[in-house]
């Protein structure tokens, strides 16, 4: 189920949306539709591009179901935080960019058989980073989120005994969960009621019912979700992971990589990069400095 950006929160950032448009307006133009948005860029860029990409069009490939990263709109148009960078590196590299609304795995196996030249939302781990070049370009984490009348939480699991709390199905978050369950068992106080769903929505629903005393998800979606419901919802409790990097995933060796940071250190030069988070309500989620596969906050 994509997840869908109410026509009101345009109105609320439409501020932040004006700086951006002002900073790229001269250099682009673009086109979107519900399978693609293409982004041109006329100007003369000083970011060289690997003689493989040169001469023609880069397809960045983008989640069409995890707002603010990647999602389709009321109108079926893709939106989202990838999607804005997909068209700000296009206008500084110099060329069109497709930024294309696909499933994870999808995105993954396009990287690798050449069909996508990136994909992003992808904690930098040691893993990924065998199989793949990374480039960074903003901080997550975890966070738990309970309605803003709920009382606070420290930042240990077991102050969630006895409560009920939900994460996506799959989601390594209910790992953690099920662990600061025995936890609380162990130490002789009531277990965690773990519960897992199909979408965040659907845990936000069960937790707006009572069903649920809060709900485990990143930082990004928190952020995200408390700006759309301004004194609904807050972040207290546990961060199993306080902070990882995520990062744009290209084919390893491909020089790609080095391209997409050269991209958006200007763009952090320029102020784009710092206008494109406030829009979608994560600006304290910036990094100062994009770097190829770092060494430092890698997940092992």
């Amino acid at each position: 189920m994509a997840i869908t950006r109410p026509k009101r929160f345009a109105a609320a950032v439409s501020g932040t949306t004006a700086v951006i448009l002002a900073l790229s307006a001269c250099a682009s133009s673009s086109t979107v539709g519900t399978d693609e948005t293409t982004t041109s860029a006329s100007h003369q860029a000083s970011i060289e591009l690997p003689d493989e990409y040169q001469g023609r069009r880069l397809a960045a490939t983008v989640l069409s179901n995890y707002a603010p990263l990647g999602f389709l709109d009321e109108d079926g148009e893709l939106d989202g935080l990838d999607k804005d960078f997909a068209e700000a590196i296009g206008q500084k590299i110099g060329v069109e960019v497709e930024a294309i609304p696909n499933a994870w795995e999808n995105g993954l196996l396009g990287i690798e058989g050449g069909k996508y030249d990136w994909t992003g939302s992808a904690a930098i781990t040691a893993e990924r980073l065998e199989k793949f070049d990374m480039t960074s370009y903003f901080t997550t984490g975890d966070a738990l989120v309970v309605l803003a009348d709920s009382p606070e939480l420290s930042d240990e699991m077991t102050d969630l005994c006895g409560l009920s709390i939900g994460s996506l199905t799959g989601d390594r978050l209910i790992d953690e969960l099920e662990k600061g369950s025995a936890e609380c068992q162990a130490a002789g106080e009531p277990a965690i009621d773990v519960q897992s769903y199909p979408s965040i929505s659907d845990a936000q629903l069960a937790t707006k019912s009572g069903n649920l005393d809060g709900w485990f998800t990143g930082k990004i979606y928190a952020a995200y979700s408390e700006q759309l419901e301004p004194g609904v919802w807050k972040v207290t409790g546990p961060q199993p992971r306080s902070r990882v990097v995520d990062g744009f995933i290209t084919r390893k060796g491909s020089g790609m990589a080095e391209v997409l940071a050269q991209a958006v250190n200007e763009l952090i030069e320029d102020g784009t990069y710092q206008a494109i988070l406030a829009k979608w309500g994560i600006g304290g989620q910036a990094l100062e400095v994009s770097e190829v596969n770092p060494t430092e906050d890698v997940i092992e």
